[in-house]
């Protein structure tokens, strides 16, 4: 898969939105489905080993580091992150995001990404359950198709790998 396809078919700025509407883009990760607004995506890629630089005694959810465009990046294994076990595959992918609260971007590896979405704020429900480390990377959940989303709270995790 081209990086190019990623672009054309994912990141889509020209849906129609309401005021209480943002687009989300969905990814797999370990047969879970997840968002994240678009607002903090910088860049999808599809992931290469040879592009990632390991440091020992780095945590285990930091795959490694790598360069882009002058930036070192560090990539988040998002399935290690939630205690998952993680394959790559050719459709592994890295989602590099921006925090808007603090000066950061990290890269967050993925199975795969789906689609560009639509939600209406409402629409996202608080977690009934806070109680580990891992649901507070969630931000909500979102029932829609007869399926549930999963919402990730992108500044929390973006903390938890300054930490």
């Amino acid at each position: 898969m081209q990086k190019d396809y990623y672009n054309e078919h994912y990141i889509k700025t020209n849906q129609t939105l309401t005021g209480k509407e943002k687009e989300y883009l969905t990814f797999k990760t370990s047969q879970e489905t997840y968002c994240i607004g678009i607002n903090y995506i910088k860049e999808i890629k599809v992931y290469n080993q040879s592009m990632v630089t390991s440091i020992a005694n780095t945590p285990l959810h930091i795959n490694g580091f790598f360069n882009l465009r002058g930036v070192i990046i560090p990539l988040i294994d998002l399935r290690i992150l939630q205690n998952k076990k993680a394959n790559f595959t050719d459709t592994t992918i890295i989602i590099v995001i921006e925090s808007h609260t603090q000066d950061k971007t990290v890269g967050i590896i993925v199975d795969s990404v789906e689609e560009v979405i639509l939600l209406d704020s409402d629409s996202i429900q608080q977690p009934p359950l806070q109680s580990t480390e891992q649901q507070h990377f969630v931000a909500g959940l979102v029932y829609l198709d007869n399926s549930m989303i999963i919402s990730l709270n992108i500044e929390e995790i973006i903390n938890h790998t300054a930490s």
